[in-house]
């Protein structure tokens, strides 16, 4: 038994950590429902190598 990550704002943080070139995280509440969806954006962001920077579930929004 643990403790289930939420960030503060309870919104999910998925995204490459800005800085830290080879880390993308994907900290999601719902992680159960949601991991199937998440991983395949995930792991087309990855191959692609495409950024979109607008997208209002980066981890950049923590850092402010």
């Amino acid at each position: 038994m643990g403790t289930r990550p939420v960030p503060a704002d309870g919104s999910p943080v998925v995204g490459p950590v800005p800085g830290v070139a080879v880390v993308h995280l994907a900290v999601v509440h719902s992680a159960l429902t949601l991991a199937p969806v998440v991983g395949r954006l995930v792991a087309a962001e990855v191959v692609c190598a495409s950024t979109p920077s607008s997208c209002a579930l980066r981890p950049v929004r923590l850092l402010a």
